[in-house]
């Protein structure tokens, strides 16, 4: 027999809710993953596909000729692999799909946690969900076919696990981290933050214990770790680490992610550079000022409400970390919804019971008025995504499909290329005979003088420097991308003082050069690009 109290409890109008909620930032997530083509999927494919072909992960490099034969670390591996696999076999649709799922599961595992850790009315939920959906639009540009959403799950299920052992102080939970981490090391270099996040953790309980035995402040709220716990987690964290040099790249992963301590990439590639450059995004800007804001309120409001260290100092620790780059914008908002729902269940509690009151006497037209939103909405998503097939050949307009096509007939050129740095991983795939000058797996890769690569190639388009570097590296052909003429700016971005002047490309030496020169001739031209060809 049917157990009906048991499906009342199930069906409740909060977990309908937040099926609701799933079910709507699902379609976003979809919806966005859809509308374009990363420029790097390419070459995930394409390394995917020799990596199960070889039975061998990807060690030296054959794609860009100013690098042929030097080391390589993928440390993105496995998961190049496990896309391949998808895309192959079942189709570029599943691959958004997991993607999107992906994402989506994040959330259902932080709001485990905060509604395990909160005693939340409904109009909490509502604030809570309201904040995750600012920061989904926040993590769209982001998000999509990119494998560095792994690390935002993967973020969210070592939280888990710390917060877990913090409050019950149970040593078998900590068994997880050693093959997380491990894992995590095949899927992506992202793995690091998490050996930050235990190390933030480990100082944090050293100092609770400091401040306890010899001077203990009033405002931070204690949760001690015996001796013994923080021997057990330090030797569980220590062989975590030691377990990552037992993957395929060994040593090497280390040495090759130490690379990336060049800082030129930072402000020369779209994601990575600081939160305030241009384009600004809007949910990104807000978030980060009510985050900022709560952080300051927690300092006026320190009598009446303590501060939970491991919380406070990772949420600053990521701030920190999305202010230098926009792609730290994920990681920031998994560190600090903890610390963020806390003061804000903190700071609207009457406000809350207020409208808890309003909430009983309309309540049946509220929740359906709620539900039937999200689910219309969702449903409009659904019926506007433009489900394809093979990405790369619709977006045209975005890369050069027709102009492969055209350079593939001067088999005689491919071999020294210079390309627009954003097609490399499209022509890796489509057009893996065509030797590049760099794609976007390797911008910090040391090249000479120690300088990146990227520096190298950015010499390119400066004045008096692009006729001898194309004599130099005995460029052969070259495909340049055309500049956008227009670009709209936000409110938010005229507020700050830019204007329409700001996003005009700046002078492009190297192409002024080809058109006027008679060492080059133009060998095709489309809407999205131009391609010069030795005489």
């Amino acid at each position: 027999m049917f157990n009906f109290d048991k499906i009342k409890k199930i069906f409740t109008f909060r977990n309908i809710l937040l099926v609701s909620f799933y079910v709507f930032i699902f379609f976003i997530f979809l919806y966005n993953s859809y509308s374009y083509l990363d420029p790097d999927f390419g070459w995930h494919l394409k390394f995917g596909q020799e990596t199960l072909l070889t039975k061998q992960v990807p060690h030296i490099e054959h794609y860009n000729f100013t690098l042929f034969g030097k080391s390589w670390v993928d440390h993105e591996w496995l998961l190049n692999v496990i896309v391949y696999v998808i895309y192959s076999k079942m189709g570029y649709l599943y691959v958004n799909l997991f993607f999107a799922f992906m994402a989506v599961l994040t959330f259902i595992i932080i709001n485990i946690l905060l509604l395990k850790k909160y005693k939340t009315k409904i109009f909490d939920l509502i604030i809570l969900l309201l904040l995750e959906l600012l920061a989904v639009f926040g993590i769209l540009p982001h998000f999509g076919v990119r494998v560095q959403e792994i690390n935002f799950l993967f973020l969210a299920i070592l939280i888990l696990i710390i917060f877990h052992f913090e409050k019950n102080k149970n040593y078998k939970i900590l068994l997880f981290i050693a093959p997380l981490l491990f894992f995590w090391s095949f899927l992506h270099g992202g793995f690091l933050i998490g050996f930050a996040l235990l190390f933030i953790f480990f100082s944090v309980k050293i100092l609770e214990l400091i401040f306890q035995k010899f001077k203990k402040i009033n405002f931070i709220e204690y949760n001690i770790l015996s001796i013994k716990d923080l021997i057990i987690f330090t030797c569980v964290s220590l062989f975590s680490f030691f377990l990552t040099f037992l993957g395929p790249y060994k040593f090497e992963l280390y040495s090759f992610l130490y690379q990336y301590k060049d800082t030129f990439y930072l402000t020369h590639i779209a994601e990575w550079v600081p939160v305030f450059y241009i384009p600004i995004s809007i949910s990104k800007f807000f978030y980060l000022v009510i985050l900022v804001s709560i952080i300051l309120l927690a300092f006026f409001y320190i009598k009446f409400k303590k501060i939970k260290l491991f919380e406070f100092f990772i949420t600053i620790f990521f701030v920190i970390l999305s202010i230098k780059s926009k792609r730290h914008f994920p990681l920031l908002f998994i560190s600090s919804i903890f610390f963020a729902f806390d003061y804000l269940i903190f700071l609207f509690y009457d406000f809350s019971n207020f409208l808890n009151k309003i909430y009983r006497e309309i309540y049946f037209i509220y929740k359906i008025f709620i539900i039937v939103f999200l689910l219309s909405i969702s449903l409009f998503l659904f019926l506007n995504i433009g489900f394809i097939e093979d990405p790369f050949l619709n977006f045209k307009n975005e890369y050069p499909v027709d102009l492969l096509d055209c350079i593939k007939n001067q088999k005689q050129n491919h071999q020294r290329v210079f390309m627009e740095y954003g097609w490399g991983g499209y022509t890796i795939w489509t057009a893996p005979e065509i030797k590049t000058f760099l794609d976007g797996r390797l911008p910090q890769y040391p090249f000479k003088n120690n300088k990146s690569i990227l520096q190298e190639y950015n010499h390119f388009f400066d004045d008096k420097e692009s006729e001898r570097l194309l004599d130099e590296y005995n460029i052969k052909m070259l495909v340049l991308k055309k500049e956008n003429e227009k670009n709209k700016l936000n409110w938010l971005e005229r507020f700050f003082g830019f204007n329409e002047k700001t996003y005009k490309p700046s002078k492009n030496a190297l192409k002024e050069y080809l058109n006027s020169s008679n060492k080059w001739m133009i060998l095709c031209k489309e809407k999205i690009g131009i391609v010069f060809i030795r005489k």
